[in-house]
């Protein structure tokens, strides 16, 4: 397999694909197409926007790189700003949420890519 580099700078902020989460918004980097290993989001969370408490068949790490946000993996609810990670071991319960009045920007990654 090739390397290779994403700009994601023009790329179009889709809706999160769960219909649960509200304000959030996606631009998919990585998926199984490029590498069943890995599948990378750059997220965008709007103030009062959420992702619920959710569980995957994956790992996911997530990195907050802009804002502030309340993370919740299993029953540790906890403030997470700019160069936090958060690691959600596969099955757990984790959800973030935006109680600011700025957006959230994260990098979510997933393993493997589901």
């Amino acid at each position: 397999m090739k390397g290779k580099i994403i700009n994601t700078t023009n790329m179009d902020w889709k809706p999160h694909p769960n219909p649960d989460c509200k304000g959030a918004f996606v631009k998919l980097i990585i998926d199984a197409s490029t590498d069943e290993n890995l599948k990378t989001l750059v997220v965008k969370l709007q103030p009062g926007g959420e992702i619920p408490l959710h569980t995957h068949p994956t790992l996911e790490l997530f990195y907050i790189m802009e804002g502030e946000g309340i993370v919740t993996i299993n029953d540790t609810e906890q403030k997470v700003t700019p160069g936090d990670a958060i690691y959600a071991p596969t099955g757990s319960v984790h959800g973030i949420r935006n109680e600011s009045s700025e957006d959230v920007y994260f990098i979510a990654n997933f393993a493997p890519a589901k």
